[in-house]
């Protein structure tokens, strides 16, 4: 199991072209790319997103891809433009009859002095591109793999409680439905008055109600989610949807077994198992 949180970095350089690619993923339902690519690579964006497609299964995931030349200079300089730039500056001075002369600093902001692109990717780029991200992708599973099995820890704890739960509630049914006899017995006999009232059916209307609240199916197949949820855990392959599926089932369960409650110490545990379940849903949601 493996989280869809994660961050990989890599590094390649062959044939003079120096490259980096980072790939960082966020929980998604779908599996959603974004790219940030040098514009000559472009071209390019439709291939690489089949290709980390097939490597990927959910998560959303921001690409980003750094390319250099090593034999390229690091900043270009257009003297023309330099010209044409100072000639502006002194046209717009007399147009305008503005004082002061144009200075060095002043050419720092102009749009050409920056890192120069290539105009087209050459030979090769879209193996090269593929070979970084290869690796930037193996660092983004490692930190994911990490991260999922901190995460099935968590899990198995969160299990481990649910499980201690449903063991007391197990225990204590057949007390809370002696129980309710009992009070129901007192309430007629408060009601109608001692003597009064046919036991017979005191016995029936309690086994009734009884057989109405019993939780044996309920709790049958809450402990068969349970251990669904824990199998699915250790499984291989991305399980996030199969582990959301359990969770959705064993809500169900408690939410019956909560309507069917006799007795306030019952209640209370559903409550608790309730928000482990909720703790649950809000992790497996960062589950691939």
């Amino acid at each position: 199991m493996q989280s869809m949180t994660g961050f990989g970095r890599a590094e390649l350089e062959k044939g003079g072209h120096r490259l980096s690619a980072e790939i960082a993923s966020l929980n998604s339902r779908f599996l959603e790319f974004s790219f940030r690519l040098p514009r000559f690579l472009y071209g390019l964006e439709f291939t690489l997103r089949e290709f980390l497609s097939k490597r990927m299964e959910r998560g959303k995931v921001n690409v980003s891809i750094r390319w250099e030349e090593k034999d390229r200079p690091a900043w270009a300089f257009d003297p023309a433009q330099v010209k044409a730039f100072l000639d502006w500056l002194r046209t717009a001075k007399r147009k305008f009859k503005l004082k002061g002369e144009p200075k060095l600093e002043d050419l720092l902001y102009l749009p050409w002095w920056v890192k120069e692109e290539l105009e087209e990717a050459p030979q090769g780029a879209l193996e090269l591109v593929q070979e970084v991200l290869t690796n930037a992708l193996n660092e983004l599973n490692r930190s994911r793999q990490e991260e999922g099995r901190r995460l099935a820890g968590d899990f198995q704890n969160r299990l481990s409680l649910i499980t201690g739960e449903v063991v007391e509630i197990e225990k204590e049914i057949p007390a809370h439905k002696e129980a309710y006899r009992q009070k129901l017995e007192a309430r007629v006999k408060e009601l109608l008055g001692e003597g009064k009232y046919d036991p017979v059916r005191v016995e029936q209307e309690t086994a009734l109600t009884a057989e109405r609240s019993d939780v044996t199916e309920e709790l049958v197949r809450l402990k068969s989610h349970i251990e669904g949820f824990g199998t699915a855990l250790s499984a291989d392959g991305p399980v996030g949807k199969r582990l959301g599926f359990f969770l959705q089932e064993m809500g169900r369960e408690v939410n019956t077994l909560g309507s069917k409650a006799l007795a306030a110490s019952v209640a209370r545990r559903v409550i608790s198992v309730k928000e482990e379940l909720e703790k649950l849903r809000e992790q497996v949601q960062n589950v691939e």
